[in-house]
């Protein structure tokens, strides 16, 4: 069970979450709960700065949005230094392209050539 401090033995054990939200609410009652859903790394951000400030949720989860926004803008800042064309590589798949010859097709499509652009990653 994802709650529980014992190991997983199985894939099974792994996030079922209507198993985990069932043991939640009987693990807290009738008290008031938050939950979220989302990305590991991002309810861990959410959860040291419940940590760090106590628990005013919806400041600690204002927090974490910020912190997380300001990551994400870093990664992206970073990958786009590296060629422009993970930028347009990220435009198709935002446009629900999932296979390389449907993004190369888009960006030659809309961004021209790859072989004339920064052809880092094609």
């Amino acid at each position: 069970m994802l709650f529980s401090i014992s190991p997983k033995t199985k894939r099974s054990e792994l996030f079922d979450r209507e198993r985990e939200m069932n043991e939640l609410k009987r693990a807290v009652g009738n008290d008031r709960l938050i939950v979220l859903d989302g990305i590991v790394g991002y309810l861990a951000i959410f959860g040291y700065e419940v940590y760090k400030n106590g628990p005013d949720f919806e400041t600690a989860l204002e927090k974490a949005g910020v912190m997380a926004k300001g990551l994400v803008k870093k990664e992206i800042d970073d990958l786009l230094a590296r060629s422009i064309n993970y930028g347009y590589a990220l435009k198709a798949v935002a446009f629900g392209m999932e296979r390389y010859s449907q993004i190369k097709k888009y960006i030659e499509a809309n961004f021209g050539s790859i072989t004339t652009l920064h052809s880092a990653i094609f």
